[in-house]
């Protein structure tokens, strides 16, 4: 991941894409309707990209061997080509406990970064993935309501390109690996993915929907780059060499935060975000970065 601070920012962009005439298209096994912005990690070659908004990827080179991702999905390792160019996934089967939500009076509580000082912003490329750790202190059972995340907005950088584009991000929820600090599994088996027109400094998500129960053990919410798309042609671009929206407003107060990234294309393996990272040893800070993320709970 790199760092966005304020300052000059020299931006090149070449939407000159190398010829990719074989394309795969991802659909659901059970009603064939495409499955958007999936995962697919070329094991040959250690790269990977992402299904557009209708499903479909393109690829070079025939002799490959791809592994397809996607929340609410198995997974799936294939290799190229294939008959039909058409890779179905088979969804997850939930078993849910019935959750009866009573209404309360109780407030609504803030638990979280997001109140904190603002210091610079982070961003990243197609696979990166940046998660903070949001601790469960309270004996209540709870739920949560809303997740509240700072957003740096710098439409003078779409301006100074000229181009009509929309960047692709998702937002994901993960419980806590038992005896361990890490992130584990997904929490909500529906695809959060938003474009960067909601941005704003203050972005509020409402997922309680979902009826997510806050765990015990707490939880992790992350932001995932996926890439840029051409809101002319919906083209998706997994390969662009600059950095992407969002841009994530972090804070280096002293938290008591756990913070982890990862490119799930280069290294599926979370690492720890500590003192010793390249931005705290460029900024001379004695302590982490900490992404200003919150929930809100009731």
């Amino acid at each position: 991941m790199r760092t966005i601070i304020i300052g000059t920012l020299l931006i090149s962009i070449s939407f000159l894409i190398k010829s990719q005439d074989n394309k795969i298209i991802v659909v659901d096994s059970l009603s064939n309707k495409p499955i958007s912005y999936a995962s697919a990690y070329f094991k040959n070659e250690k790269i990977g990209t992402y299904t557009n908004e209708n499903g479909v990827f393109y690829y070079d080179k025939l002799d490959q061997i791809i592994q397809v991702s996607h929340i609410g999905y198995y997974s799936r390792i294939i290799k190229l080509p294939i008959k039909n160019d058409t890779i179905k996934m088979q969804p997850h089967s939930y078993i849910l406990n019935e959750i009866i939500v009573k209404p309360s009076k109780r407030k609504v509580e803030i638990k979280g970064y997001y109140s904190f000082r603002s210091f610079f912003t982070i961003s990243g490329h197609s696979g990166d993935e940046l998660a903070v750790y949001l601790p469960n202190n309270s004996d209540e059972n709870k739920f949560i309501k809303e997740i509240i995340i700072g957003f740096s907005t710098k439409q003078y950088i779409k301006n100074s390109l000229g181009i009509a584009f929309t960047s692709i991000f998702r937002i994901n929820l993960y419980s806590k690996k038992e005896n361990s600090r890490e992130p584990d599994s997904l929490l909500i088996k529906n695809d959060l993915v938003f474009t960067s027109d909601i941005l704003k400094p203050e972005t509020i998500i409402n997922v309680s929907k979902y009826n997510l129960q806050m765990p015990k053990d707490g939880i992790f919410v992350s932001v995932e780059w996926i890439g840029i798309e051409s809101t002319d042609t919906k083209k998706l671009i997994t390969d662009y060499k600059n950095l992407i929206e969002p841009f994530v407003t972090t804070t280096f107060e002293k938290t008591q935060a756990v913070v982890y990234e990862r490119n799930k294309f280069k290294d599926v393996n979370w690492k720890l975000v500590d003192k010793n990272n390249k931005f705290s040893s460029a900024l001379k800070k004695d302590n982490f970065y900490t992404p200003r993320i919150s929930l809100s709970l009731y």
